[in-house]
């Protein structure tokens, strides 16, 4: 395991800032899906709101993990998210 610099955001990016973009694209994700559920009902035969029903409230979570840099040393030391399934 290496570990390495974030390539990706600059240290001047807040956290905040990055929570509240992916907040805005949970949210349009969401909307996007929930307007595609008719043509979906539809097209396995049944009425257009059957399956809106299932989604609200919504069943999906948005967790956002920041990990402070962690010492590159001792990588046996290094701890992710608790261990989890999909």
């Amino acid at each position: 395991m290496s570990v390495s610099t974030n390539r990706v955001l600059s240290a001047s990016v807040s956290p905040w800032a990055i929570a509240q973009a992916l907040r805005r694209y949970d949210a349009a994700l969401r909307e996007l899906c929930m307007r595609l559920l008719p043509a979906l009902s539809v097209a396995v035969g049944e009425a257009p709101g059957h399956f809106a029903q299932f989604f609200r409230p919504p069943s999906t979570a948005l967790r956002i993990i920041h990990y402070p840099p962690s010492p590159a040393e001792r990588p046996q030391d290094l701890y992710g998210s608790h261990p989890h399934t999909d």
